[in-house]
C-alpha cells in the first residue's frame, strides 16, 4: 500500500511501451521487466537503507504474463537483496461479465483483510 499511495498514485506504467519496441510480442518479458523495476526501485532502496528485511508484492492481473512477472520479481528480491519476500497473486477472470467482477471484489476484500496480520504468507487466488 505504501508504493501505490507514495510513489504510483495517479501514474499509468506501460510495460508495451517501455519494453515492446526492443522485445516485440514478448508480453511476459516486459512484465517481468517493469515488475522487477519497480520492486527494485522501492524494496531494494528500503533494504539497503536497513528500514526493511521482508516485503509483500501483490500483483493482479487477468493474464499469466503478471504471474509470471510477479515470481521473477520476487526472486530477484530474494536473490540479489537477500529480502524475505511474500507474494500475493490474484488471477482475475478475463472479460468478467457484472456480477463475477463483484464476485472477485469480494474474494479482494477478504483477501486483503486477511493480510493485516503480522504472519503473512504468499498464496495464489485464481478465477476461473
Amino acid at each position: 500500500y505504501q508504493l501505490l499511495a507514495t510513489k504510483l498514485s495517479g501514474h499509468v506504467v506501460s510495460a508495451r511501451a517501455l519494453h515492446g519496441a526492443a522485445f516485440p510480442k514478448q508480453t511476459a518479458l516486459w512484465k517481468t521487466l517493469v515488475f522487477k523495476q519497480i520492486a527494485i526501485e522501492h524494496f531494494g532502496a528500503a533494504v539497503q537503507s536497513a528500514v526493511a528485511s521482508e516485503c509483500t508484492i501483490i500483483s493482479i492481473g487477468d493474464s499469466t504474463d503478471e504471474f509470471i512477472a510477479s515470481a521473477e520479481a520476487k526472486k530477484q528480491l530474494q536473490s540479489q537483496f537477500g529480502v524475505n519476500s511474500h507474494l500475493i497473486r490474484l488471477h482475475l477472470k478475463k472479460r468478467a461479465s457484472r456480477a463475477t467482477m463483484l464476485k472477485q471484489f469480494n474474494v479482494l476484500s477478504t483477501a486483503i483483510c486477511s493480510m493485516t496480520g503480522d504472519d503473512q504468507q504468499s498464496g495464489d487466488f485464481v478465477f476461473n
